[in-house]
């Protein structure tokens, strides 16, 4: 496969445009850790088994979307 809709150059300045929201890439940072914290601080029956038995379905309506996506793209 090829990357189309963008050369090196635009790639760049999106990369560059990425990496300069930092408020949001930090944001985005203490969510995940807090919610690492929330689930490792719960033990595991209420908060690692709770956490896969609602996740573990979300992963796999994801995989079939990839899937899905993959079979149909050229």
């Amino acid at each position: 496969g090829s990357f189309s809709g963008m050369d090196a150059a635009a790639s760049a300045e999106n990369f560059e445009e990425t990496i300069s929201r930092t408020w949001v890439i930090l944001g985005l940072m203490v969510l995940f850790i807090g919610a690492n914290v929330m689930v490792v601080g719960r033990g595991v029956h209420g908060g690692i088994e709770q956490a896969a038995s609602i996740l573990m379905p979300i992963f796999f309506i994801m995989l079939v979307g990839i899937v899905v996506s993959a079979a149909v793209m050229e």
